[in-house]
């Protein structure tokens, strides 16, 4: 039998804000209040992949000697939760490894998402306040190209301010000092306060009865989308490459899901994601108070209920969030990839191309028992059957 790649790690070291950077970061002891809007999530681990098929010089040591640096200007990344409602800027660090892949990048792209290129999250759900809220581990491969595997606790950034945090470390890494863009830190009167029931009720919908996000398993996939795939839909509906990916998704999954033994159909099965966009002012209406019909997964919680977990469909873009633009010596990434194993729900996440022209849909959306289907739907739109 032959063996896939193996995966040699150092054991982790713990990368503390650098001293020496000159920073006006909030110290040791300053406490960053989270906004309602954190609040109503639970937290819960996001895990990243970022590939660079350029080699740098000592890729590892280059990348954690700059995470050391940016540290000291994002101050709160090597904070802990301190369990109420805020980031303390502990100091304690962020866990980091290096690591030694046995064969080359470009030989196991298609397999990355099977490999072990980020360090499992400490915690069960990172929820415990002594949790760290980032780990990173750098995979050098035999080619000299490298892999960042990133995890952090949503709570302490969503995918737009991750991706200002690498691009900070990045330009670090190239000798650029201080970052171009200088993190936020008081955003408290700058948002919509939502209600106290508000945010009980999200938290307890999406927690099982232990309190903790239930997680599931679901298959995994990295899909290409060929453009002229999204060109045709786009030019048939006139949406958005983003709601031509979506449509092309939901309606592969639905067909895998209805064709599958027992499955229970969609809520909703648009032809293009442009009418699902039509809820969206009636669920942020309910959010804050208001009236209006509609919002199945927030009348569910207002009313005690757990909306079903399969029915519905999550799709997130990170193509605009400046993931992608992460430069630590060797130019821009050659792929980014969500690298999750368990899903809070039905998700997808369309990923930057970077080096290619088709649009990457890293999903966890359908059950084992479907992925065949949902595969061979998706092969079908690829090569031609309309929506």
């Amino acid at each position: 039998m032959r063996r896939g790649p193996v995966v040699t790690k150092s054991s982790p070291v713990v990368v503390v804000p650098s001293e020496s950077e000159k920073t006006t970061a909030p110290l040791a002891g300053d406490t960053v209040a989270l906004s309602s809007f954190d609040m109503c999530m639970l937290p819960f681990p996001t895990r990243l992949l970022i590939a660079f098929d350029r080699p740098i010089h000592e890729p590892a040591e280059t990348i954690r000697r700059a995470l050391s640096l940016a540290l000291a200007h994002y101050h709160p990344v090597a904070g802990r939760l301190d369990g109420e409602g805020g980031i303390a800027c502990t100091g304690e660090g962020v866990p980091f490894v290096a690591a030694l892949a046995s064969c080359a990048l470009g030989d196991a792209m298609a397999t990355l998402q099977q490999m072990d290129l980020t360090i499992s999250c400490p915690g069960v759900f990172c929820r415990d306040v002594v949790d760290p809220l980032l780990l990173v581990q750098v995979t050098e491969f035999s080619c000299g190209g490298y892999v960042v595997g990133v995890t952090w606790n949503h709570i302490l950034a969503d995918g737009a301010g991750m991706g200002q945090f690498l691009t900070a470390v990045g330009e670090l890494a190239r000798g650029v000092s201080p970052p171009s863009v200088a993190p936020v830190r008081r955003w408290d009167e700058a948002l919509l306060r939502l209600p106290a029931s508000v945010i009980a009720a999200q938290r307890s919908t999406a927690a099982d009865t232990s309190g903790a996000p239930p997680r599931r398993s679901l298959a995994r996939h990295d899909i290409a989308l060929p453009p002229s795939l999204i060109a045709r839909v786009k030019g048939e509906s006139g949406c958005t490459a983003f709601e031509a990916v979506t449509a092309a998704i939901w309606r592969s999954r639905a067909r895998a899901t209805m064709s599958g033994g027992g499955a229970a159909p969609p809520r909703r099965s648009p032809s293009c994601a442009t009418r699902a966009k039509e809820d969206v002012p009636d669920l942020l209406s309910r959010l804050s108070g208001g009236g209006g019909g509609g919002g199945t997964a927030t009348t569910a919680a207002a009313e005690g209920r757990r909306p079903e977990w399969y029915s519905g469909l999550v799709v997130i873009s990170w193509m605009n969030l400046g993931i992608d633009a992460a430069d630590f010596g060797g130019g821009r990434p050659s792929r980014v990839m969500w690298h999750e194993e368990l899903a809070l729900f039905p998700c997808c996440i369309v990923c930057p191309p970077c080096k290619g022209e088709a649009l990457n849909v890293c999903s966890l959306c359908v059950k084992p028992e479907h992925s065949d289907a949902f595969l061979g739907e998706v092969t079908k739109l690829s090569h031609g059957d309309l929506i």
